[in-house]
C-alpha cells in the first residue's frame, strides 16, 4: 500500500492468512479450514470407481448444466436424494433406465456411493479390469463426499 514503508510492527506473522488444506480431483480443487481426513481418504472411493476416467480432460459444458433452487435445509436434499425410493415416481425416463431391483448405496466412512445398474441397452460406463464393478452394467455413479458434495458420473460424460 503506498505510503504504508513507514508502519511500525507490520507486517507481522500473526496477521498472515491461515494455510488451507487443498486436495484436487482431476481438474477440481477441493478446500478445508480444517479436515477431519486426509483428502486422499475422502477421495479414496471415487478414485476406486471412476479415477480412470479422463479427468484432466474434463471441461464444463453449459448445455449440460442445470440450476434448481432448492428451499430446504442441505441435508433433507441429501437424504432425498439418498433415499432412492421415489425415482420410479419422480424421475420416470431414469427409471426405465436403471434396474431399481439392483439400484445399490454403500457406504463408507466419509462418503458414500449410489450406484446405477442399467435396465438393459444404452450407454454403460467402461470400466477396466481392475474396477470393483468391472463386469457390471453400471449406467452412471453417484457420490456423495461428507458432508455436502455431490459428484455425477456418467458415460455420456466421458466422451
Amino acid at each position: 500500500m503506498p505510503e504504508f514503508e513507514g508502519t511500525h510492527g507490520f507486517p507481522r506473522p500473526a496477521d498472515d492468512l491461515a494455510p488451507v488444506a487443498l486436495g484436487r480431483w482431476g481438474p477440481f480443487l477441493f478446500a478445508s479450514l480444517e479436515p477431519d481426513v486426509p483428502f486422499e481418504t475422502l477421495v479414496a472411493e471415487m478414485d476406486k470407481r471412476a479415477g480412470h476416467l479422463p479427468l484432466a480432460e474434463a471441461r464444463f459444458d453449459p448445455s449440460r448444466s442445470r440450476d434448481y433452487l432448492v428451499r430446504a435445509n442441505w441435508a433433507l436434499y441429501c437424504d432425498n436424494y439418498l433415499e432412492g425410493f421415489h425415482l420410479p415416481y419422480v424421475h420416470a425416463g431414469l427409471a426405465t433406465a436403471l434396474d431399481y431391483g439392483r439400484y445399490r448405496t454403500e457406504l463408507f466412512p466419509w462418503s458414500s456411493l449410489q450406484v446405477g445398474i442399467a435396465s438393459g441397452g444404452g450407454d454403460l460406463l467402461d470400466l477396466p479390469a481392475s474396477s470393483p464393478d468391472h463386469g457390471q452394467a453400471v449406467a452412471a455413479y453417484y457420490f456423495w463426499l461428507f458432508p455436502s458434495t455431490m459428484v455425477n458420473v456418467y458415460p455420456w460424460a466421458s466422451r
